[in-house]
């Protein structure tokens, strides 16, 4: 197995573990307070990021799926009836992506996000997952294909709120987010892969996408999953959830 398909492998397992042990959590904070305290999972988790959003009565209309891959099932199982919209520019992700439109309603864009409409080089590595318009810094084998790139605020001029946007593009988070920004004041939540340590040559660092999102009224809300490289252990990437700085998830400040 190559050394980045099995960090794909050691990040899928992760969330797996993450979100078992976050529904048992949950499961059990939900008991009548005299039989037992509220417990709080401990570890890092998407669905509790979820649950978060649905505690506060938030009923997401929109789901925008950036980098869809095979597919992220814990996103559209957690809002059901929202709207969904499904981005990837590779040939295997169209696969995907129609089946999952199969199953639920859904549009579908079979293209690359970035800060300008046009074309762009896109790495494929066997791991379809792990395409990229970045070269590695530790070379490996890929094809090499043109797609078509286009602007999210092109594609969708209109956006439903509340929204959530996750956005997992190896490396090209803050282009996607550049070709964004009309839309980004009427989206209430994202989830952003981000590198504290780039394994892509002049791919944005985490504190490069965080100044983007402050600047623009978003903090973190919460880490998601966190990936250590197998090199030496150090954090390599993490899923970031952000909110707006005023969003009703942050608006009690009581610690008990």
């Amino acid at each position: 197995m190559s050394g980045e398909c099995g960090l794909k492998v050691n990040k899928m397992l992760s969330r797996a573990r993450a979100k078992i042990v976050s529904k048992l959590r949950v499961a059990l904070s939900r008991c009548a307070p005299s039989r037992c305290a509220p417990v709080y999972p401990p570890d890092l988790s998407w669905e509790y990021f979820f649950h978060q959003i649905r505690s506060h009565d938030i009923r997401i209309r929109s789901v925008f799926d950036v980098g869809v891959a095979a597919g992220t099932p814990e996103l559209y199982s957690a809002f059901p009836d929202a709207d969904l919209f499904l981005f990837d520019p590779t040939r295997q992700a169209a696969q995907h992506m129609q089946k999952i439109a199969a199953e639920r309603s859904a549009v579908v864009f079979n293209v690359a996000l970035g800060e300008r409409n046009g074309t762009i080089g896109l790495f494929v590595p066997d791991a379809h997952a792990s395409a990229t318009v970045f070269e590695e810094v530790d070379p490996v084998s890929s094809a090499t294909e043109t797609v078509a790139v286009a602007r999210f605020d092109d594609l969708v001029p209109e956006v439903k709120g509340p929204a959530l946007c996750k956005i997992d593009v190896q490396g090209a988070e803050l282009m996607v987010l550049q070709g964004m920004t009309n839309a980004i004041p009427a989206i209430d939540f994202f989830i952003l892969e981000v590198s504290t340590i780039p394994t892509l040559v002049d791919a944005p660092d985490f504190a490069e996408v965080n100044a983007f999102m402050q600047a623009r009224g978003f903090v973190v809300y919460d880490i998601l999953s966190l990936l250590r490289r197998p090199l030496d252990g150090a954090l390599a990437q993490m899923d970031v959830g952000y909110v707006r700085r005023n969003s009703v998830l942050r608006r009690d400040k009581r610690w008990g």
